[in-house]
């Protein structure tokens, strides 16, 4: 009888385990690496700050219907050397946040790069092997352990700044630090950098026509404008 109970709690693990194949509890994040070139003079490009983003598509209830949306689950920043070569290395692993329903994003990491002399830009690879699930035996439980393969960008290509959209462009990459909230603390190079341009040029009005306004938020006490 004993066997009996023991086979049919093992099943019930298994089974509620299976109804998550697509999620994970924690994430190994292989590192992110590429090098940027001059559209035009095809030389490499130092000094970039290179901003990399994994996400998480993640919703509060325990499906993905409405209300699911993606956001950041790690954020990296490298600046490139005189090679234009850059690396982020993530963490070892990664806990996903309590109590949100979460699928590591297929299409990751995102890259953006941001450099004055250049338009803002960013890239990504079209075709990415996607995460594997491996499990781990944690005490009457089996964890499940995504892993992302390392990636690597090469030869990306940044224009040289065009002053009828360069403004507008580095708007949008503002736009994008807004999508990151709390998460530009642990960015700061490349979102000071970005946030400088933006404030120096506070009274050049949108395209149109309207001005612009940042907005504040609190991070763990810290006051950010954003």
């Amino acid at each position: 009888m004993a066997y009996h109970k023991y086979v049919a709690l093992l099943s019930v693990i298994l089974f509620l385990g299976g109804c998550k194949d697509n999620e994970a509890e924690t994430y190994e994040l292989g590192k992110a690496s590429g090098n940027i070139i001059d559209s035009v003079t095809g030389k490499p490009i130092s000094g970039v700050s290179v901003l990399v983003e994994w996400n998480i598509s993640g919703a509060t209830g325990f499906s993905f219907g409405h209300g699911a949306s993606e956001f950041p689950f790690y954020a990296g920043e490298a600046i490139t050397d005189e090679k234009g070569y850059f690396e982020i290395v993530p963490p070892d692993r990664i806990d996903v946040p309590e109590g949100v329903v979460h699928r590591l994003s297929a299409g990751d990491p995102l890259v953006s790069a941001f450099h004055e002399d250049y338009n803002p830009t960013f890239f990504f690879r079209e075709f990415y092997e996607t995460h594997t699930i491996h499990y781990e035996n944690a005490w009457l439980w089996f964890e499940r352990v995504a892993k992302k393969p390392p990636v690597n960008f090469e030869n990306f290509t940044m224009a040289p700044a065009d002053p009828s959209v360069y403004l507008e462009k580095v708007r949008s990459k503002r736009e994008s630090l807004i999508g990151l909230g709390c998460r530009v603390l642990d960015v700061p190079v490349y979102y000071n950098r970005i946030m400088k341009v933006v404030k120096d040029n506070m009274d050049v009005p949108h395209k149109y026509g309207g001005p612009y306004r940042l907005r504040s938020a609190t991070c763990d006490g810290t006051l950010v404008e954003i």
